[in-house]
């Protein structure tokens, strides 16, 4: 079909581009995680060796930038997308374990424990969360609709009224609110 060779062209050309900078310049890690990227967006289709090259970037971006947190957090999302949450989980936990107030990682937890059910340790991370970053509206938002889905009404009420607070002309929030 159309869509099916005009995705092919746009993965090739990412791709290409991808190992473009990663040849221009090998040693800045953020060239890797940008070929990473490009593997990792295709992960979930299942298409052969997309996994295996997003990790193989990623390591080799890890392993020039192996002090911050933000590779853990990369591989953390690359093992969910591959179905693996028990691993994220664990990157994931050595992301915060290397910065106590990474948001991101934290909020990423939270997204972990809800896809796996885990609603009532989503809630508590996702207020983690919220105490870090006050001023964040999509963790706002997720608290809310969390506490929606755990039927805390009048607690979906405070988040998503902060959440319009932040942003008042947020559409989702006001609906659910």
């Amino acid at each position: 079909s159309t869509l099916q060779v005009q995705f092919q062209e746009t993965l090739g050309n990412a791709v290409s581009r991808g190992k473009e900078a990663v040849a221009y310049d090998e040693t800045n890690y953020q060239n890797w995680i940008a070929l990473g990227r490009v593997y990792e967006s295709i992960v979930p289709f299942k298409i052969d060796g997309a996994y295996e090259n997003a990790k193989a970037a990623y390591e080799k971006a890890e392993t020039l930038n192996p002090k911050g947190p933000v590779m853990s957090l990369i591989r953390a999302r690359l093992e969910a997308a591959h179905g693996d949450l028990s691993t994220a989980r664990e990157y994931l936990g050595k992301a915060i374990a290397m910065k106590g107030n990474y948001t991101e990682a934290i909020f990423a937890l939270a997204q972990l424990e809800a896809q796996e059910g885990n609603i009532k340790k989503a809630i508590e991370e996702t207020e983690r969360a919220s105490l870090i970053a006050p001023n964040d509206i999509g963790i706002f938002f997720q608290l809310g609709f969390l506490r929606y889905t755990a039927r805390d009404y009048a607690g979906a009420a405070s988040a998503l009224e902060r959440t319009v607070i932040l942003n008042p002309v947020y559409a989702n929030a006001k609906y659910f609110l």
